[in-house]
């Protein structure tokens, strides 16, 4: 293929390409020709060309949205269906189908400027929390050191067990933004020691470039990744103390609020290490314990994406819950964190100008990889330098000491009386401001829109601490800034549109073998010192967070809600559209079919609020009215689109242990619920085709959980979820349709339905022949253990689930759960058909009622048995109000 390729560029894929370059093109060199590492990659969009190239991007778009990535539950679902055609990446921040590519011989200067980086911040950072001989030699000012929010004094000082000089690393991972200056030089214009940023990202954009381009992946030998996850897991495990023979390591995220929660997600189960909250954690005896589904669990290694001022609210300054007592754990060296509190001290910008002698005293050598240039205006001949740059170096942004991830200021594309301002800021407090100069970058290919155009290039590197030195993940991120922008990370909060991310590819030398399997090597890599003998993993019950167990639990709950909901308002809405055009319209069985749409989402049969008061949704007279209300309406707090929305969000909290096309499934549903959002259905035609896609994707999810979730804890309360509503439901429904009692032909249509919204009425058919009978109706639905959608089948399960219930501590739920489910079944075997069908009184058949009524008592104490085995940490949420009938609503979310 490369032999067809030729040096013009003017044109590399079909597509126009004439934007200047002002920097260091990447793609081509000063005589025009083609670099030799970009040839097969340009020749091969050159072949796809414009409309193949279109499809490639949509497919990565696609990717990327059905696999659920963090901005996909905002950006882009309120972007579906628009009918946007555009083709290139960076309206909703995605990833551009053309990748970064590195020459092997460009990536071997990179690993090893950044390796010695590594190095010498980690040793940096030991001697600013401990002797601080930088400080004190002059070397670095101490103002500097302590006006950086990083530098933490509640920290100072090494762990308990710690020995200076040991060759261990503080610093387990390292990340540093990087771009090239006009000279094709690689410069890092910041440093990231806090938490590892990105890594989730890359394998995201990776997966999702070697699938929609695999031959183009495949011939051009790109270096594979997994090596250096296997390094991570490696350099975690090598923190767990030597005398525990179970290790647990966990990853420390904020919650689902965070921006960067997909990627948390994504790296959890990648890794295979619980994904927890500081709420999971707690601090006693001065050890850090996780609380699992088996009781609380010791804690050794926390990976982390808490910012460290949020990590303590006892000792630390920053708001957010934290994990009170984490600091002196850390300082009794019972829990390792990594990276250690303070590392963000290394990030300090005011630190670049003084790092080429901090690395003379540390390392005993210069730096081999520049720093963009800065100057802290604190020196006198610093700030002078930067003054007499504000006008005219557009180049030039200020940065505060002062403040995490600041906002950078360029003085030169501010007005003159801006400008003059910020100067008198200046020299009233020089010390607090650092002056940068950025580089102009590598400009590299970008689809954009329908035209590649070159662009410059931000690149995040990764390094991963391993034996005595440091190992570089072969890519990483490529950020392109929308035009004008300055070359820099994105500030915190900044709408994705403002930049276009690229996949890194590092290309090899020669063919790589491509065993890119985390699994495919749990050894240790061989090294001088001794073999690493890993710890036993720890059980999936002490592993599992009872928050996430929750979430689980009422992920189930509420798919299963939407689904009853739905099949119940398909089958009455044909049933009443049916009898429109019937001779005898029976008012009142069509109102006792209506009152069980309403008690399958929650509500009270009637118009009451359960104290004689009005209820303002209640029945109208008008049952299609009442129904669209029911499931149509996108405001209703209990309809179909806001259950929909609380199952998503509590589907997000464990995205990691669930099947990966779980997020393709969630994704169509957040299609259709944001079509009734956007337009809500005026009439219950209307509102049909999207409850029926949204019917089938429920189907799907139903299946995934079945046949591709192991039956281990996160199946149990998954499953246990599910069947107590869809109990709940049945009770419910039953009793408004199956205990009044109604002439024959009023009461077949109500059966019937009923069979309907059970998807029971082929079998009913099958099985007995015969019109409906209501002892036949009732045996099928409610007491046939072989029916699916029965209610002893449900029973059943639950009962199967609390017997295998992850011991607990001593809360004693267990047996409790195993207790009210064995009470529930008796009521249910013991029941008398006959009597349940025939028995009636003043219209009602009684025993019915009666049995539906302790049924929804017996799920509502099933449910709460089970929600004490959580180990709550929040208050329960109500999710839906109780029926009249007893049938249960659950409390919680």
């Amino acid at each position: 293929m490369t032999d067809d390729v030729t040096d013009d560029v003017t044109d590399p894929t079909g597509l126009h390409r004439d934007a200047a370059v002002d920097g260091y093109d990447e793609l081509t060199a000063p005589d025009g020709d083609l670099r030799d590492h970009w040839r097969y990659v340009i020749g091969s969009l050159r072949m796809m060309g414009r409309n193949e190239l279109a499809e490639r991007q949509a497919d990565v778009s696609d990717l990327l949205r059905r696999d659920g990535s963090g901005h996909r539950r905002t950006q882009l679902r309120s972007q579906a269906g628009t009918g946007t055609s555009a083709v290139g990446p960076g309206a909703d921040g995605s990833v551009d189908v053309v990748p970064v590519l590195v020459s092997s011989d460009d990536w071997s200067e990179i690993e090893t400027g950044l390796v010695q980086r590594a190095e010498l911040l980690d040793l940096m950072l030991e001697d600013l929390h401990g002797a601080q001989e930088l400080v004190h030699r002059g070397i670095v000012p101490v103002e500097v050191v302590r006006r950086h929010p990083g530098y933490l004094p509640a920290v100072l000082g090494p762990p308990a067990g710690h020995v200076p000089g040991d060759g261990r690393h503080r610093l387990s991972h390292y990340s540093a933004d990087l771009a090239r200056n006009r000279h094709g030089s690689f410069e890092v214009v910041a440093d990231h020691a806090r938490t590892p940023a990105g890594l989730g990202a890359v394998l995201e954009r990776r997966l999702a470039l070697s699938r929609a381009l695999p031959s183009l992946f495949r011939d051009a030998h790109v270096h594979r990744l997994a090596h250096f996850f296997r390094g991570l897991r490696r350099a975690l495990e090598g923190l767990v103390p030597p005398e525990r023979d179970e290790a647990r390591i966990v990853i420390l995220t904020p919650g689902s609020h965070a921006p960067d929660y997909f990627e948390h997600s994504y790296l959890a189960g990648y890794l295979g290490y619980p994904l927890v909250e500081p709420s999971d954690l707690t601090v006693r005896r001065g050890r850090v314990w996780l609380r699992s589904l088996a009781g609380l669990q010791q804690v050794d290694v926390v990976l982390r994406w808490v910012d460290d001022e949020t990590c303590d609210p006892l000792e630390l300054r920053g708001a957010g819950p934290g994990v009170p007592g984490l600091v002196e754990a850390t300082r009794r060296g019972t829990v390792v964190l990594a990276n250690p509190l303070g590392a963000a001290s290394v990030e300090n910008p005011g630190l670049v100008p003084f790092l080429p002698d901090a690395a003379e005293v540390l390392l005993g050598v210069a730096p081999t990889m520049a720093s963009i240039a800065s100057r802290w205006c604190g020196r006198p001949d610093h700030l002078s330098e930067v003054l007499d740059a504000f006008a005219d170096d557009h180049q030039l942004v200020l940065v505060p000491l002062d403040t995490h991830s600041p906002r950078p200021l360029r003085p030169a594309s501010m007005s003159a009386r801006a400008r003059d301002e910020l100067a008198a800021e200046l020299r009233s407090d020089p010390g607090r401001w650092v002056g940068q100069t950025l580089p102009a970058g590598g400009w590299v290919p970008t689809l954009v829109g329908e035209q590649i155009e070159p662009r410059p290039c931000l690149i995040r590197a990764h390094l991963v601490s391993r034996d005595d030195s440091y190992v570089a993940l072969p890519g990483g991120t490529g950020r392109v800034p929308a035009p004008g922008a300055p070359l820099l990370t994105p500030h915190p909060g900044e709408a994705p549109s403002t930049t276009i991310t690229k996949d890194v590819w590092v290309l090899a030398s020669e063919p790589e073998r491509a065993g890119t399997s985390l699994l495919a090597d749990n050894a240790p890599a061989a090294s001088s010192s001794a073999p690493l003998i890993l710890p036993s993993p720890p059980t999936i019950a002490g592993s599992l967070p009872s928050r996430t167990a929750e979430n689980l639990y009422w992920f189930g709950r509420h798919a299963e809600r939407a689904e009853g909901t739905i099949r119940w308002a398909r089958a009455v809405a044909t049933r009443i559209t049916d009898v429109d055009h019937s001779e005898q319209p029976s008012a009142v069985w069509v109102a006792d079919l209506v009152s069980a749409v309403r008690v399958a989402t929650g509500r009270r049969p009637s118009g009451l609020d359960g104290k004689g008061r009005d209820d303002s949704d209640g029945p109208t007279g008008d049952p299609h009215r009442d129904l669209l209300m029911l499931v149509g309406d996108p405001e209703d707090r209990d309809g179909v689109v806001a259950v929909l929305g609380r199952m998503g969000d509590a589907a997000l909290t464990a995205r990691e242990l669930l099947a990966g096309d779980t997020w393709g499934v969630i994704d169509d549903i957040d299609d259709a619920t944001a079509r009734l959002r956007r337009r809500p259905p005026r009439s219950l035609a209307a509102a049909l085709p999207d409850q029926a896609r949204i019917l089938t994707a429920l189907s799907a999810l139903a299946g995934l959980a079945a046949e591709s979730t192991v039956r281990d804890p996160v199946w149990l309360f998954l499953d246990a979820g599910r069947r107590i509503e869809r109990a709940r439901v049945l009770a419910a429904t039953s009793a408004a349709v199956l205990v009044p009692v109604h002439d024959a032909d009023a009461q077949a249509l109500v059966q019937e339905t009923s069979l309907i919204a059970n998807d029971s009425l082929i079998t009913y058919r099958r099985r007995y022949r015969s019109r409906l009978r209501t002892r036949s109706v009732i045996e099928l639905l409610l007491g046939d253990p072989s029916n699916p959608r029965s209610l002893v089948y449900q029973v059943d399960r639950l009962a199967e689930h609390a017997a295998n219930l992850p011991a607990g501590d001593d809360t004693g739920s267990t047996p409790e759960v195993v207790e009210r489910v064995a009470e529930l079944a008796s009521l249910l075997t013991d029941a008398d058909l006959d009597r349940l069908a025939h028995r009636v009184v003043d219209g009602h058949r009684v025993e019915l009622d009666d049995l539906l009524r302790h049924t929804g008592r017996g799920l509502t104490a099933v449910g709460g048995a089970l929600g004490r085995h959580f180990l709550h940490v929040e208050a329960p949420r109500a999710m839906g109000a109780m029926t009249a009938t007893g049938a249960v609503g659950g409390g919680g979310r």
